[in-house]
């Protein structure tokens, strides 16, 4: 009967080993927070946009549809623009707009409205792909907003 020769097998079982647990994990497709925001168009179709629990886009809610667009971010100025189209449901619209900052060591995003609201918001920010999620408080109230591609 024929044995193993452990001192030739231990090494390559070990190297072999170490192959795959030295493989880094694969690319999930999430860039920087800016390039996700502003890919594409930089539009974004809200999903669902909730104020302190309450659902506010949909057929029994305040808005029929909610759009967002992320225009180009500048470095230099570290500052963007933006809108958010809201459609109610009797069909009328409103935009909201101003400037957002992206703030890439805590995955946020602050923006100011210069039309619609008063005030700014920051929002803790997870943008991977075609999905992103947006959640902070404005004067006291909490918005979640998730949207897609």
């Amino acid at each position: 009967m024929r044995t193993w020769n452990f001192s030739f097998w231990l090494p390559v079982l070990l190297l072999i080993g170490l192959a795959f647990t030295g493989c880094k994990k694969d690319d999930d497709g999430a860039g920087s927070l800016e390039e996700c925001l502003t890919s594409g168009s930089g539009e974004w179709v809200v999903t669902s946009f909730t104020e302190d629990g309450d659902e506010l886009v949909g057929s029994s809610a305040l808005f029929n549809a909610f759009q967002l667009r992320f225009n180009q971010y500048n470095r230099a100025d570290q500052r963007g623009s933006f809108s958010w189209t809201l459609i109610y449901l009797d069909g009328s619209t409103e935009i909201w707009s101003g400037n957002y900052e992206i703030i890439e060591s805590t995955s946020e995003v602050e923006m100011t409205f210069l039309t619609g609201v008063s005030g700014f918001v920051i929002f803790k920010t997870e943008c991977i792909g075609e999905r992103l999620e947006l959640d902070g408080n404005l004067d006291g109230f909490k918005w979640v907003i998730q949207a897609r591609k």
